[in-house]
């Protein structure tokens, strides 16, 4: 589940989701970066990648 940032139904995260000067750069530089689309692919990746430690490692 994404963070309670991202509305449902919006393409994108909006401006009072950034809390910092340095995010908000990063926001302007890397717009692509913070679409529903990349961050959900970043989450899949993410939590299948945990999956697969769990599998080889265990529970922490």
């Amino acid at each position: 589940m994404l963070r309670p940032d991202l509305p449902e139904g919006a393409d994108r995260l909006p401006a009072e989701a950034f809390w910092s000067d340095l995010v908000e750069q990063f926001a302007c530089e890397q717009p692509d970066r913070i679409t529903r689309a990349h961050l959900v692919d970043d989450y899949e990746y993410y939590t299948g990648t945990l999956e697969d430690f769990r599998q080889l490692y265990g529970e922490a």
